[in-house]
């Protein structure tokens, strides 16, 4: 499926998914920390803001969907 067949709503839904996701990757990384596990903090640190580097293209393409532009 491409984004040319998502409506708004079904990118907003993905936008909230891949924001909770990298919120609870957060909350993971602060536990594993204050247990010591620092290599394994960074680690889930690290790909929580690689999620949360998802949202802003998440929104153009919404944007794009919203005005009938095609995405590629």
């Amino acid at each position: 499926m491409s984004f040319n067949q998502l409506k708004v709503e079904d990118i907003e839904k993905i936008f909230s998914k891949i924001y909770e996701n990298a919120c609870e990757l957060l909350e993971e990384s602060e536990i594993l920390y204050n247990n010591g596990k620092h290599a394994r903090a960074y680690l889930c640190a690290h790909i929580a803001f690689e999620e949360f580097g998802k949202l802003p293209m998440l929104n153009s393409v919404a944007i794009d969907v919203f005005f009938g532009k095609n995405i590629d």
